[in-house]
């Protein structure tokens, strides 16, 4: 094994700060908008279909429901054909018996407290059956707010079942549509008079930054139902593979891999005991089956699940790149399964020449993030990015980050790439310790030309990371304005994978308004390229040795660049806001090195970006100007 004592100290760190933040419930501060994760299709196969119900609505008849909501509490549930039409739009469901369905939109009414309910109008009697689910099809987008199901006997006296608690991130969309389903046997098994009720609960939250009041997206339900329990029915709830002892890679270059194990989570959905029950891992790589091994069997009673780990053999990860692993997770138990399909879960991972990456590199499915989302003030210099272990001593050239489309942008953008040394704080619930050791120093532009593309930002200097220290990847903003639900802002908005399974917190944010780090739910779409990547890419540009001298000045610089190829030149200069101070046309300009002096004796101190156009290309350094 090659997990240092700091390492697996490290680990146990941000183990902890996982559940904390779970427990803080530390959502962004505001929506993403417009919001643009791609709304997943839903798996073929219905449980729900697959059993005979007990009771059922469809919600063509709505008299069977009743609508309410608290007192001092705005906000209604809506019952018919019409999707969410707030800001953030949602497709309406598509349920199995289609329109009408159940709608709370809470991104259309966004104000007030809202707490709203939808109960069943008459009793369901359940005398007859000791073990029962509730199932039903939603489509839901999580934001600052929580989702129940609801169990009384007597109308008065509720029972509550949280839904929905595995999406934590902003804007993280289930698929349309997913099929929840909840065992309330412990509620209503048994029971001759029992109502079912659905209650959206996003009050007034005065720790939400400027917009202290309910507002959250939407929640679409439908094909509701009451069946049995089957006495089978294990389920494989989650999967996690653990790499080089730091959690889930969807990418490792060839020269930073190791060994993975795995681990997974499986319950007992069935009525009766569960025996000889296993996590069996099986890895292929080009139709080849490299790994075949199953955990220590157990018993699961009724109702409850396990934590199955699979550590020993470790599967050795060939430092070969170029090959795509294709991973099995299947559960198994002695019993015959009603329903086998939710006992599979697929994943894989990739190795490459020179890439890490913590995403799983599906961009149809992924997620969205921004600092913006997660601040309350101004999100400039703020920073967001991954955590990566390194397992070879090694040069790292570059820092890239997919930019989704939705990218707010009324003026210029920009981003810079940061690595940053990561230690654990003083006690294992402190903070971990952030100490900036490399930058970019290439304050690119995000303009509309970048959206839905990979930027790569080329760090400056020789950055050798040491084997068994962790770092963090990131990218630092600029140019942002201040971000709300109802006018937006101009934000750097990434990719963000909020599906890969990560039983560790491996992403992390940098708050300017605060000053302080915190732990985010999902990964960015940001990753970490060896030094044989960046030379490519540098090549690619036709623009190289871009820097100015002195930096920082008070009035005068010299901006040094070398070109590729002949070519016009033009330099743009900023400033932090993004606002376009001056234009320099250089004209026609030799291949090779040139020069230019830049007169900033107008500027005030502060930050600025300087921009150079030429062959069709752009680079974007920063400057700064003292008294």
């Amino acid at each position: 094994m090659k997990k240092t004592s700091l390492l697996i100290s490290f680990l146990f760190f941000v183990l902890s700060v996982f559940g904390q933040a779970q427990k803080m419930n530390m959502a962004p501060l505001y929506k993403s908008l417009p919001a643009s994760p791609v709304e997943k299709a839903a798996p073929t196969f219905n449980k729900t279909n697959a059993v005979q119900s007990i009771w059922s609505d469809d919600f063509s008849n709505s008299s069977n429901w009743k609508i309410t909501h608290d007192a001092f509490t705005a906000g209604d549930w809506v019952i018919g054909s019409q999707p969410p039409s707030g800001l953030a739009k949602l497709s309406p469901i598509n349920s199995s018996s289609k329109a009408p369905f159940a709608l709370f939109d809470s991104d259309l009414l966004c104000g007030g407290n809202q707490i709203a309910h939808l109960t069943t109008v008459n009793a369901i009697d359940l005398s007859a059956h000791p073990f029962v689910k509730l199932s039903f099809e939603q489509v839901y987008r999580r934001f600052y707010d929580t989702t129940f199901v609801s169990v009384s006997t007597d109308n008065i006296n509720w029972i509550k079942y949280e839904i929905n608690g595995n999406y934590q991130s902003a804007g993280h969309t289930s698929p349309n549509p997913e099929t929840v389903e909840v065992d309330i046997s412990s509620a209503a098994g048994g029971k001759s008079t029992v109502w079912i009720r659905f209650t959206f609960y996003s009050p007034k939250n005065p720790g939400a930054g400027p917009n202290p009041f309910g507002c959250a997206y939407s929640w679409q339900i439908d094909d509701v139902s009451l069946s049995d329990l089957q006495n089978n029915d294990l389920v494989l709830n989650a999967t996690f593979m653990n790499m080089a002892g730091s959690g889930y890679y969807g990418q490792m270059p060839a020269s930073q891999v190791d060994s993975v194990r795995f681990k997974s989570i499986i319950s007992n959905k069935g009525a009766k005991t569960q025996t000889n029950v296993a996590l069996n891992v099986g890895i292929v790589e080009s139709g080849n089956s490299l790994y075949n091994y199953s955990s220590p069997a157990l018993s699961i009673p009724y109702s409850k699940g396990a934590i199955m780990s699979l550590d020993d053999p470790a599967f050795p990860i060939p430092s070969i790149s170029g090959k795509d692993y294709k991973v099995t997770f299947t559960a198994t138990q002695n019993e015959t399964d009603s329903f086998p399909s939710d006992n599979v879960s697929k994943e894989s991972f990739f190795v490459s020449e020179n890439v890490y990456a913590r995403d799983n590199g599906d961009l149809l499915n992924a997620g969205i993030t921004s600092p913006g989302f997660y601040m309350g003030g101004d999100a400039n210099e703020s920073v967001i990015g991954n955590l990566y272990s390194i397992q070879t001593t090694e040069q790292f050239g570059s820092i890239s980050v997919y930019i989704d489309k939705s990218t707010t942008k009324k003026k210029n953008l920009f981003i810079r790439g940061m690595i940053y040394q990561v230690t654990p704080g003083a006690t294992s619930t402190d903070m971990p310790v952030f100490d900036l050791i490399a930058a970019s120093n290439d304050s690119i532009v995000v303009d509309s030309t970048k959206f839905s593309t990979w930027m790569t930002l080329p760090l400056v200097g020789k950055v050798i990371l040491d084997k068994g220290a962790i770092y963090l990847a990131g990218i630092e903003v600029s140019g942002v304005t201040h971000y709300n639900d109802q006018t937006g802002g101009d934000q750097v908005i990434t990719a963000a994978d909020n599906t890969s399974g990560q039983f560790l917190t491996v992403s992390f944010m940098y708050a300017a308004d605060s000053s302080k780090w915190r732990p985010l739910y999902e990964a960015p779409f940001i990753r970490l390229n060896t030094l044989s990547f960046s030379k490519v890419e540098e090549i690619q540009t036709g623009i190289s040795s871009l820097t100015n001298c002195p930096n920082p000045f008070n009035k005068t610089t010299t901006i040094s660049y070398e070109l590729a190829n002949p070519s016009e030149v033009k330099f743009e200069v900023y400033d932090i806001t993004g606002r376009k101070l001056m234009t320099i046309n250089e004209g026609f300009k030799n291949a090779g090195k040139n020069t230019t002096l830049l007169n900033a004796s107008g500027f005030s101190k502060g930050i600025y970006f300087y921009t150079l156009k030429a062959n069709g290309q752009s680079v974007t350094k920063r400057m700064v100007v003292i008294d």
